[in-house]
């Protein structure tokens, strides 16, 4: 039993770091917000990030997508506008693709810091 939770562990640890490296921000500011009428919320995040997948547009290497009209989606832009508000700095990781904006990069999950 403690082999299995030991190698879950370690393999819960690499997986999160393989998708930390491969699409994320480094800590910054949110500097704007788009909210689309079909719940769709798009943000740009100030700061140096990892290379965007091939489906980001030019230009738009600071900009995130997610789904608000899920209640997942509903938690993200609460702690988002939270961040925000307080001038928190946020770290995003990326899904790696663009599917809930086209040519935008969709949030897996973030963390607010400082």
């Amino acid at each position: 039993m403690k082999f299995f939770a030991a190698t879950l562990c370690i393999a819960t640890l690499a997986f999160a770091g393989a998708s930390h490296a491969s699409n994320s921000t480094e800590g910054g500011y949110i500097t704007e917000f788009f909210i689309m009428e079909d719940g769709q919320v798009l943000f740009n995040v100030a700061g140096g990030r990892t290379t965007p997948p091939a489906c980001q547009g030019d230009g738009l290497a600071s900009r995130w997508a997610f789904n608000a009209a899920t209640p997942a989606g509903q938690a993200k832009l609460s702690a988002l506008l939270s961040a925000y508000a307080l001038h928190k700095q946020v770290v995003i990781i990326g899904k790696g693709a663009c599917s809930d904006w086209g040519d935008t990069e969709s949030v897996s999950w973030f963390r607010i810091v400082n």
